[in-house]
């Protein structure tokens, strides 16, 4: 069937509606609508957002991106990148990596390294570590130790 004064075509037995003037094709039974000309993907049920071409999802009630090839997930409104794989989550707005697994948090722009699990600090430019429970500090380069405490 096809309407002439919206340009709108319907298959009845596939349950598909194409828009001719916008190239929307939307499936009635799925609630998913494709857009022909930019190659996404929406599905309005749960709201996901699918780039064909690119393969980036994104999910617009949580504000979630994420892209298949590389499997990096992006959260727009807090600014949190993870890497699925490696398991290594940036934050973009402070600049800090968090690594999951082994548990050390790097600092991009003051190139401090904290172990959790150990609680020590490395500064990586004056090649000082700390520990934060014993608040002992050692030079790497001099080997000097120096507590701080006493």
């Amino acid at each position: 069937r096809k309407d002439i004064r919206t340009g709108i075509r319907k298959d009845i037995r596939t349950g598909i509606r194409k828009d001719i003037r916008t190239g929307i094709r939307k499936d009635i039974w799925t609630g998913i609508r494709k857009d022909i000309r930019t190659c996404i993907r929406k599905d309005i049920r749960t709201g996901i957002r699918k780039d064909i071409k690119t393969g980036i999802r994104k999910d617009i009630r949580t504000g979630i991106r994420k892209d298949i090839k590389t499997g990096i997930r992006k959260d727009i409104r807090t600014g949190i990148r993870k890497d699925i794989r490696t398991g290594i989550r940036k934050d973009i707005r402070t600049g800090i990596r968090n690594d999951i697994r082994t548990g050390i948090r790097k600092d991009i722009r003051t190139g401090i390294r904290k172990d959790i699990k150990t609680g020590i600090r490395k500064d990586i430019r004056t090649g000082i570590r700390k520990d934060i429970w014993t608040g002992i500090r050692k030079d790497i380069r001099t080997c000097i130790r120096k507590d701080i405490r006493t």
